[in-house]
């Protein structure tokens, strides 16, 4: 092989590795087997469920306390739903009996979806930082979070 060829090979292998061992890093916390999205800081860490995009895990630092630990799934459960802290999007309460026909569900699609990750967790500027997105069938809408989680206190915004 030429040296061309042979750094071309290299990055292709060495980015797939980044690519494996940073998915790793992400897909830690697991509820049941659901994959997160999970920050974690100096002071606290929060999980994210891909399915659903609910905050499922917020807890300090050395602490087991979790507030969000409502409506968890079955084991095996892996279908988007409703648990912890989620979003109402693209509607909040009932739909209409028209919306409803159409397949609508209560509080909108956003918990019913699967989330991509669009930026894995990073450290940078004293924050750890990622993004997400999910795109809502029924509304036509795509939504993004853009979540960022102190290194220095628990504050998630």
């Amino acid at each position: 092989m030429n040296k061309r060829v042979k750094k071309t090979v290299s990055s292709i292998f060495i980015g797939a590795m980044i690519f494996f061992i940073s998915s790793l890093a992400w897909a830690q916390g697991s509820l049941e087997g659901r994959r997160q999205v999970v920050l974690e800081g100096k002071a606290a860490l929060v999980s994210v469920d891909t399915a659903g995009g609910s905050i499922v895990d917020f807890h300090l630092s050395g602490q087991n306390l979790n507030p969000l630990t409502w409506n968890y799934p079955d084991k095996g459960d892996l279908k988007p739903r409703t648990i912890g802290h989620f979003i109402c999007f693209d509607r909040w309460g009932q739909p209409s009996q028209q919306e409803l026909k159409n397949g609508m569900p209560f509080h909108g699609e956003v918990a019913q979806v699967e989330w991509q990750v669009l930026s894995q967790p990073v450290k940078k500027a004293g924050a750890v930082d990622a993004v997400m997105v999910c795109r809502l069938p029924i509304g036509g809408l795509e939504l993004k979070r853009f979540l960022s989680l102190s290194d220095a206190s628990p504050v998630l915004t």
